[in-house]
């Protein structure tokens, strides 16, 4: 019978972020194909059972070993190592997987380089590796968009480190993935895509009562965190000049939030955070535009195909909607500067016919590429096919899984 150890992050199986729902959409393709072990990295407490049978390790983060400046500047210069990976003390975790024997399974399945690396897997024969979002872009990203350049020499000098960590692991790997087109190219050895999908509702409620904006994301994270840095843009950029042109309008930001993001929203006008809300049906329906202000990151931004699955018009930067097959004027409506950005915003909340407009036309182009549905057999088949090239046998289990 197949075996799977999977490594990964979180409880993917109660949803949740972006990386949650990538996560589930794997593990509920895996479940079809394999029997499953899973390793999970910062689950919380008293985390819940996965509603499938499989078995289950739950480890904690791996903690940074403290170091001074000197000692850092060491490595920075000697060390091959790039930061993400650097001075945490890796022993527990790869112990406690070493326990599982990892060996014995016929595939190892790792969400993000980074888990693959603390749990010591990279170096499996039969690795499938998820790269998720591709660190060294995303931290370039993140340089560029927040000091206009990629930083002193130290930093700049670990982004390659970075690099080749990244390279060496989709190298070593049997098979590589990633969310989008663009995330592909430049590898040692060439990714799959295999895009987010999100369950998109066949006819979505729109109630639309007042010129509400919708942020949806986690902000809890610090000033690497992509949706802090989206929401304190927005608050400080575009959103005085949304307020200037139609005073009535207010901004709903639903998630978890960071004591930044809480001060610069409570010296904002008509902002509400509304925390964490399990269910997003209603506030999608409520919600006259979904906004992504993204500067940095890769990958594909989830939180713009659960606004299309709800028919709800999405405003993004150029950047955010990367790798997503939206058209503007379309499907989405894209913007390369705050200025546009606030423009866009403002002639949506007004016009009620580009914004159903700009809705189904969002709603349809999910229905079409991003359906998890539609998906799901498309990464069976890709989890058949690898399987049956690389695990002697499985090919009788795979085919009783299925039927």
């Amino acid at each position: 019978m197949t075996r799977i150890l999977y490594i990964g992050s979180g409880t993917p199986w109660t949803g949740g972020a972006g990386y949650l729902v990538r996560q589930a959409f794997f593990l509920h393709a895996l479940i079809k194909v394999a029997d499953l072990h899973l390793v999970m990295f910062d689950a919380p407490l008293g985390a819940p059972m996965p509603p499938f049978p499989c078995g289950l390790t739950f480890l904690p983060s791996p903690q940074r070993k403290n170091s001074s400046k000197l000692a850092m500047l060491y490595d920075d210069i000697f060390s091959a190592d790039p930061r993400m990976i650097r001075g945490y003390d890796r022993d527990a975790p790869r112990q406690a997987v070493a326990a599982l024997h990892p060996e014995e399974f016929d595939a190892v399945f790792a969400f993000r380089t980074d888990f693959a690396y603390f749990a010591g897997v990279l170096d499996h024969p039969r690795l499938i590796l998820d790269i998720d979002d591709v660190e060294h872009i995303r931290w370039q990203r993140r340089l560029r968009a927040t000091l206009g350049h990629d930083g002193d020499w130290r930093t700049r000098r670990d982004l390659l480190k970075l690099r080749r960590f990244e390279f060496d692991a989709v190298f070593n790997a049997k098979l590589s993935l990633v969310c989008q087109e663009n995330d592909s190219d430049g590898w040692p050895a060439v990714p799959r895509v295999v895009p987010n999908t999100v369950e998109v509702l066949p006819e979505p409620s729109r109630r639309v009562s007042s010129p509400r904006l919708m942020f949806v994301g986690n902000c809890a994270g610090g000033a690497a965190s992509a949706n802090v840095d989206a929401v304190l843009y927005f608050l400080s950029k575009i959103w005085p000049r949304i307020l200037y042109d139609m005073p009535s309008a207010e901004l709903q930001v639903i998630g978890a939030t960071n004591p930044a993001v809480q001060r610069a929203a409570a010296e904002s006008s008509r902002v509400q955070l509304a925390g964490f809300l399990p269910d997003l049906v209603d506030a999608y329906a409520q919600a006259a535009i979904s906004i992504a202000p993204i500067r940095f990151g890769t990958g594909t931004r989830i939180k713009i195909l659960e606004a299309f699955a709800h028919a709800c018009p999405v405003v993004s930067t150029v950047l955010g909607a990367e790798g997503i097959a939206a058209i503007p004027g379309r499907d989405i409506e894209l913007a390369y500067d705050d200025i546009e950005f606030s423009s866009h915003c403002v002639r949506l909340l007004e016009d009620t016919q580009s914004r159903e407009r700009i809705g189904q036309g969002g709603h349809a182009l999910a229905r079409r590429l991003y359906d998890r549905a539609s998906q799901h057999a498309r990464v069976i088949q890709l989890l058949e096919d690898f399987l049956q090239m690389h695990v002697p046998g499985a090919s009788s289990f795979i085919q009783g899984a299925i039927t």
